[in-house]
């Protein structure tokens, strides 16, 4: 199966998912969505974003190479955002070949909900993202960017003394 068809049916698992039960971009004037940062594009996806008015770049990712990557200026059409938006502030955690979702300690400078306990996000929308990165991680290129992903988060993770 292609990376391209799995993304699409990712999307298709997530649905309408969010964070909170309403848009948390009210909680800080979309913050994620204005800021000076990128969002990762996952392979197989970039023909799926060419509905809005994105910037695209592209960054080395570590322990994976060179990946393409989206910014917007916070007006896009939310039915066409990259799944790294519609996982956010989640993120792929590996411990051996379990995989798991956590928050996205990357997140802090701009997201409030990065602040909290994944308690306190909607339980669909954590069980929504933690299925569809599982369904992505069938296709080795896949699994091995969301593998590249956790490994980039740890990176940003404070470490216990």
């Amino acid at each position: 199966m292609s990376a391209e068809k799995l993304i699409k049916e990712a999307l298709e698992i997530m649905g309408d998912a969010s964070p909170l039960n309403f848009d948390c971009g009210t909680l800080c004037e979309r913050a994620c969505c204005v800021g000076e940062g990128y969002m990762m594009v996952f392979p197989g996806e970039i023909n799926l974003l060419k509905n809005n008015n994105y910037m695209f770049g592209s960054k080395d990712l570590i322990s994976y190479g060179r990946i393409q990557t989206v910014t917007c200026d916070g007006t896009c059409n939310r039915d066409y955002r990259p799944l790294s938006c519609r996982i956010y502030p989640l993120a792929p955690k590996f411990i051996g070949e379990e995989l798991f979702v956590r928050l996205d300690v990357r997140g802090r400078p701009t997201c409030p909900l990065c602040h909290k306990s994944m308690s306190s996000l909607n339980p669909e929308f954590i069980e929504k993202v933690k299925k569809a990165l599982t369904h992505l991680a069938k296709d080795e290129d896949l699994l091995r960017f969301l593998k590249a992903i956790s490994n980039h988060v740890d990176m940003f993770a404070v470490p216990f003394i």
